[in-house]
């Protein structure tokens, strides 16, 4: 699904300021557990050497296997001790390594040249929360919606007034959200602007609304619209 990019940019943002505070956060645990343990100080320079020690084997020739082995049993010996010492110093951690929100992707929002979960997930959010926004902030009720609003004159190519459509469709959207569950199935609510689709869709509880201004295949939703309530609203 397409996310208009402002909406896109908000959802990288937040992911921007979770890596931010995981690396922030890993900074001050290091600073922490370093002041309070000096051994931990020294293991951690070693690490960060190790690969500055892989290249010098290289350089430096003769069987690189073996060297590189070395230097992989000394990393790994390092990596236990400094776990150890920040277990018994009550840290709760094995390493200094950030703590991201998302483990799939760092925080990144993309994880294997694929959209990470954790970002579709932001997306879906920030579009919702777009919505809320532009909505009332009073809350909509079945009974403030007025049917004096629809004409009462049954147009000439149809047999039902504007008025008697909409006390249908009301009756069934009340019928609705009375039996809605999580199992409920959705609804579509189509029609031009001003007649009331807005505020019908969001007095259901319990469950969401997806706003969309997508005016592709709308006769064909339509049609299959019609076909599954043949007659009823029409």
């Amino acid at each position: 699904m397409a996310y208009d990019p402002e909406i896109y940019a908000a959802a990288v943002k937040t992911l921007a300021a979770r890596r931010a505070a995981a690396q922030q956060d890993a900074a001050l645990l290091r600073e922490k557990a370093c002041a309070q343990l000096p051994r931990l100080k020294e293991i951690d320079a070693a690490l960060a050497a190790t690969g500055t020690h892989i290249a010098h084997a290289i350089l430096e020739g003769g069987n690189i296997d073996d060297a590189i082995a070395r230097i992989q049993a000394e990393n790994e010996r390092l990596q236990a001790e400094m776990a150890e010492l920040l277990q018994k110093g009550g840290f709760g951690v094995r390493n200094f390594a950030p703590l991201y929100t998302c483990p799939l992707c760092d925080d990144t929002g993309y994880h294997g040249g694929n959209m990470c979960t954790c970002l579709s997930k932001l997306l879906k959010e920030q579009a919702a929360a777009r919505v809320c926004k532009g909505l009332s902030s009073d809350p909509k009720r079945f009974s403030d919606l007025s049917l004096s609003f629809y004409d009462d004159t049954p147009p000439a190519e149809r047999a039902l007034s504007p008025r008697e459509r909409m006390r249908r469709i009301f009756a069934y959207c009340e019928q609705y959200a009375a039996a809605f569950s999580a199992h409920a199935p959705s609804l579509l609510l189509r029609g031009a602007t001003g007649t009331g689709k807005t505020h019908v869709s969001i007095s259901p509880r319990g469950g969401s609304s997806v706003f969309s201004r997508r005016s592709i295949s709308a006769d064909a939703a339509a049609t299959r619209w019609k076909r599954c309530f043949p007659a009823t609203f029409w």
